[in-house]
């Protein structure tokens, strides 16, 4: 475990880390936390805390672990799965980061990726919520 303090340069650690994990205890001011989408597109599975937006970004047993807000047990045993599997945690980093086991770039997570960027950058402006897909602008993206 590292306790760095203040860094502004927290990519850089990254290449350090097997895991990420993320234990909130309530909704609390993590409405969005940007460092979990960091810690995915560094290739890091992730065990966090379902609160504020989370579950956009991580889902359950496929990039990471979803983990009920204040569960220490549960979380613990989700880390202790990924320390315990190194084959689990590297195959979730892989499918975090868009790239395959040997680093080449997942078609699927490229495919996915096209499609989000031209529902963001309009496109394809309001196909996702008149297919009821809320934040996913594409069924293929979504976690569900």
């Amino acid at each position: 475990m590292i306790f760095p303090g203040y860094r502004s340069d927290l990519s850089a650690l990254y290449s350090a880390f097997d895991i990420f994990s993320l234990p909130s205890i309530d909704f609390g001011g993590e409405t969005y936390p940007l460092v979990v989408l960091s810690a995915l597109s560094a290739g890091l599975p992730v065990a966090a805390s379902d609160v504020g937006d989370v579950r956009y970004m991580v889902r359950d047993g496929y990039n990471g672990f979803l983990l009920p807000p204040g569960d220490a047990a549960r979380h613990a045993e989700a880390l202790q799965t990924l320390i315990d599997n190194e084959v689990l945690r590297r195959e979730m980093g892989a499918l975090c980061s868009g790239k395959s086991p040997g680093g080449e770039p997942s078609e699927a997570m490229v495919g996915s990726l096209r499609g989000d960027t031209r529902w963001w950058w309009g496109e394809d402006r309001g196909k996702g919520e008149e297919e009821g897909t809320g934040y996913w602008p594409n069924k293929s993206a979504s976690p569900e």
